[in-house]
């Protein structure tokens, strides 16, 4: 599984705000909890590979946005 925490500027934790994650280029958009954090399970298939990850924050009226990529090594 993959997880992020949404933080403003000041550090605290922004809950109930709606997140993209996407990974290998399939998206899902997911809500924040209580702790800011949206968390996704993903069964992967095929041969193992490094797998590319993107949270994607879209920003609102009082909030940047922000984007956060990683590369992710599959360890089956």
């Amino acid at each position: 599984g993959r997880a992020a925490t949404l933080r403003e500027g000041e550090g605290n934790v922004m809950a109930g705000t709606p997140v993209t994650m996407t990974l290998d280029g399939a998206s899902t958009t997911l809500t924040t909890d209580a702790s800011g954090e949206a968390s996704q399970t993903v069964k992967v298939t095929g041969k193992p590979h490094t797998h590319h990850a993107q949270t994607v924050y879209s920003g609102d009226a009082s909030h940047s946005g922000d984007t956060n990529d990683q590369d992710l090594a599959d360890q089956r």
